[in-house]
């Protein structure tokens, strides 16, 4: 079937990817040179800046103009000036996904996905949020199914998908610190609330739990440190997607500015008393900056399951480079992302519609979170290395955009040489009026021990 054409081919790119993901560090520092962006300044034009839809509100404006409400003061010194935004989007889309060129894999269907939320902001620091997904249960949609099954449903779901209060100590109690000498400014946040650190690749969730942040720390040769400490008690699951319902979490997540560039050490312990999924530790370090012309990004991750492995958590690394570079006088995006997985790494925690750890690397690797249209390179990063190439061209004004992207990955573990995969796909954006958006995604690829592969699909989004 043409496997034996490509798989040499297929060790070359694992091979250089691998290389590349050490080497492209040094290869975008020696390309730095000044910025080209000018030091000319601009006055500032208003017709640059389109009219705004009407958001859903009650209390003061959320981009309204005029004299501020004197609010209302409570005890400890705060004033609050209580606010409801109401926002979300509605997703509908026909799709056709089929990563293998067999009937038996192919998955078609007609999906919605309507996610709400409302909050209610007493101060810029200080909000309750709550969030709805009312049609879908977990990972099935509202629609109809056309291949593997035949069948329409209409699922519902009335349990918020979150619900967090997030607040500042010291503006919440300003009169217990009135000239400020204390730090107290410690953010906390509590209820079912999305993280995401690592862009996704280490955590990627929607988990009860409590959040603890301090900001604004200097140390010697910083600009400034952010230290955050959670625990996590439910909803919480595992890398492999799945819940966990024993699992506890525990994470130390540090940020720091220098002047070269941003960097981020995530620490995550997952404890279960489930024998099956066991304990584990997650680890991340990340450097993001800007070098010369080129935005990077520079990741190591590991996983360490001190039990039995599991598809919850298993032992491995990742290592992760992305460079972009936005052509001169253009808005375009030109960007190449590289992976190498050494051994079985798992992310700490995954949302089920999240997909796989290397979402990051492009379309290809992304899931889509709506029915049943898969990542097309799939998600395994067992012993695999690859990478992504693409181009995003921005027309009309930025409110069409179209994405051309190439990316493969292979296995130089010969218990894994079915994972070898090459792809090509195409997707296309277009803004409809202020609310509505369409996109149509293709894509075709060769997996190793299958056919020719390919998927499309069609979305239509709308804001409010």
């Amino acid at each position: 079937m043409g496997v034996s054409i490509l798989r040499p081919f297929r060790r070359l790119a694992a091979g250089a990817a691998i290389a590349a993901c050490f080497l492209l560090p040094q290869v975008t520092m020696a390309a730095g040179g000044d910025s080209r962006l000018s030091d000319e300044k601009v006055p500032f034009n208003p017709d640059i800046a389109p009219e705004r839809p009407q958001p859903i509100e009650l209390g003061p404006k959320f981009l309204g103009t005029g004299k501020i409400d004197k609010g209302i003061e409570i005890p400890g010194g705060a004033v609050w000036q209580p606010q409801l935004l109401i926002w979300g989007t509605a997703r509908t889309a026909v799709q056709a996904f089929d990563p293998e060129g067999d009937d038996d894999t192919r998955v078609s269907d007609w999906s919605n996905r309507l996610d709400i939320f409302a909050e209610v902001e007493v101060s810029p620091t200080d909000r309750i949020v709550v969030g709805f997904r009312p049609f879908q249960d977990d990972a099935d949609f509202s629609g109809c199914q056309f291949e593997q099954d035949s069948d329409c449903e209409g699922e519902f779901d009335g349990i918020p998908t979150l619900a967090f209060v997030e607040f500042n100590f010291g503006e919440v109690w300003p009169n217990l610190d009135p000239e400020e000498k204390w730090a107290l400014d410690i953010e906390i946040s509590g209820g079912r609330q999305p993280l995401l650190f690592q862009d996704g690749i280490l955590i990627n969730d929607t988990i009860d739990s409590v959040a603890i942040t301090r900001n604004n720390i200097t140390f010697p040769g910083t600009t400034n440190t952010k230290v955050s400490g959670i625990v996590g008690f439910d909803n919480i699951h595992r890398g492999d997607n799945l819940r966990d319902r024993d699992a506890i979490l525990g994470a130390v997540l540090i940020e720091t500015d220098i002047p070269a560039s941003t960097i981020n050490l995530d620490l995550v312990f997952v404890g279960s008393s489930d024998d099956d999924d066991g304990n584990s530790f997650h680890g991340g370090l990340s450097f993001i900056q800007r070098i010369g012309y080129f935005g990077t990004a520079f990741r190591a991750l590991g996983s360490v399951n001190f039990d039995d492995d599991s598809g919850a958590a298993r032992d491995g690394a990742l290592f992760f480079s992305e460079v972009n570079w936005v052509p001169p006088r253009t808005h375009d995006n030109l960007y190449l992302n590289v992976f190498a997985g050494v051994d079985q790494f798992t992310s700490a925690v995954r949302d089920p519609l999240a997909g796989g750890p290397l979402g990051r690397t492009g379309v290809l690797f992304a899931a889509v979170g709506l029915g049943g249209y898969g990542a097309p390179l799939g998600a395994i990063v067992d012993d695999v290395a690859g990478a992504a190439v693409g181009y995003q061209w921005f027309l009309n004004g930025n409110r069409t955009w179209l994405l051309f992207e190439v990316g493969g990955l292979e296995s130089w573990d010969s218990d894994n040489e079915d994972q070898g995969a090459v792809a090509g796909g195409v997707t296309l954006q277009q803004a409809l009026g202020r609310r509505f958006v369409a996109r149509a995604d293709t894509f075709i690829g060769h997996r190793e021990e299958g056919d020719l592969g390919w998927g499309a699909r069609l979305e239509l989004l709308m804001k409010f």
